[in-house]
């Protein structure tokens, strides 16, 4: 009888305890919204200008005007200039390696007034600015959570400037043009507090040439959903190549806040 009843407990405690173990939830897996392969994500950068246009094109045989024009000019100052504008981003990324490439490309037109406006009204300029990085790194810290990358690539910058003017009823032109490419090391930091939400900072500089130039730039993305996601962001851009380029055109900043979308695979 004892026995029978020592069997009973049992069989009821077993099913009491794997009742109880079979309630206990399993913990949740947080699926992040950044888990994609290729991103492509186009952007509109409020850019500002700060810093120098270095012997500007002589568009007369007259006396040249001084060398250098300082430029501190805001996005609201520039928007009326602006004649063509192409921003993009692209990243691929593995399991431990990452590949980004950024693309920069700007146009401004207008009428600059230089020393000779006693002769002259002024000078149509035109004035490209095309830059680009192509870098490729290991991610050296990788949880759910926090990402860290280290980078190496390569800069590259073209830029562009002509101008034009009519004197006593003869038009006189001039043009200079310039290319250079520069080495850069990069970091990216990637951190998820939540798993829509992802909050990036990249920066990169160019420590190898005698080519003083390096990009800082942080954004706060948001996950619409697996494949779109929107970003506001800070970007701060800087080159001299005065050092080792004779023929540089423009030496400064170029700085703002930016709005970017992203598609993502």
């Amino acid at each position: 009888m004892k026995k029978i009843l020592v069997c009973i407990v049992m069989t009821v405690l077993g099913v009491s305890v794997l009742s109880a173990q079979d309630s206990i939830p399993e913990p949740k897996t947080v699926e992040y919204y950044s888990d994609y392969k290729f991103k492509v994500s186009p952007f509109f950068w409020f850019l500002g200008l700060k810093g120098e246009i270095i012997a500007p094109p002589q568009p007369s045989t007259l006396p040249e005007p001084p060398p250098r024009y300082q430029v501190d000019l805001s996005f609201s100052d520039l928007s009326s200039s602006i004649r063509f504008i192409t921003m993009m981003g692209m990243d691929y990324k593995g399991e431990h390696f990452i590949i980004r490439a950024n693309v920069t490309s700007l146009i401004l037109e207008g009428q600059a007034i230089t020393p000779l406006q006693i002769i002259t009204e002024g000078v149509d300029y035109r004035f490209t600015y095309l830059t680009s990085e192509i870098t490729g790194g290991y991610r050296i810290l990788k949880n759910p959570k926090l990402d860290l990358d280290v980078l190496l690539g390569v800069r590259m910058l073209y830029t562009k400037i002509t101008g034009e003017t009519d004197i006593v009823g003869v038009t006189f032109t001039g043009e200079r043009q310039v290319f250079w490419w520069d080495p850069i090391l990069g970091f990216q930091i990637k951190y998820r507090p939540h798993e829509r939400l992802e909050l990036t900072g990249y920066t990169d500089f160019g420590p190898i040439r005698n080519v003083d130039s390096y990009q800082f730039q942080a954004q706060a993305i948001y996950h619409l959903t697996k494949t779109f996601s929107m970003a506001l962001g800070y970007r701060n851009y800087y080159i001299n190549s005065e050092a080792e380029e004779k023929e540089t055109i423009y030496k400064g900043r170029v700085y703002g806040p930016f709005a970017r979308l992203g598609f993502q695979f």
